[in-house]
Order: C-alpha cells, then sequence, then structure tokens
C-alpha cells in the first residue's frame, strides 16, 4: 500500500511539474511574440522613414539635372 502512495505521490509531482514547465514555455513564447511584433514595427518604420530620406534628394537631384 505504501508503494502505490508513493507511486500515486510521484505521478502527481511529476504531473504538476510538467504544467508548471508547459505554463513557463508559454510564457517565454508570448513574450518572444511581443517582442517580435515590436521589432517587425520598428524595422517597418526604420525603412519608411529612410525610404522617405532617401527619395526627397533624389527627387530634387532628378528634377533639377532634367532642366539641363
Amino acid at each position: 500500500m505504501l508503494v502505490i502512495a508513493y507511486l500515486v505521490g510521484y505521478i502527481f509531482h511529476a504531473t504538476v511539474n510538467r504544467i508548471a514547465k508547459v505554463e513557463d514555455d508559454y510564457n517565454d513564447l508570448e513574450e518572444l511574440e511581443r517582442k517580435a511584433e515590436a521589432a517587425y514595427v520598428a524595422t517597418s518604420q526604420f525603412l519608411a522613414t529612410v525610404s522617405h530620406e532617401l527619395r526627397t534628394p533624389m527627387n530634387y537631384a532628378l528634377s533639377e539635372s532634367s532642366k539641363f
């Protein structure tokens, strides 16, 4: 009877630990997803800014060069 109680306790403990690990992994994935989304937004904003900063002088140079 003592062996059965020990095994049940062991299985319960292992199950609780596994559930805790799955929850931790899920929380880690959520955090990584938030970081990836923030990186995507930052990259998009950077590319939009750089694109604008390059186009503006280029358009001026092209319009000035077409006058010749």
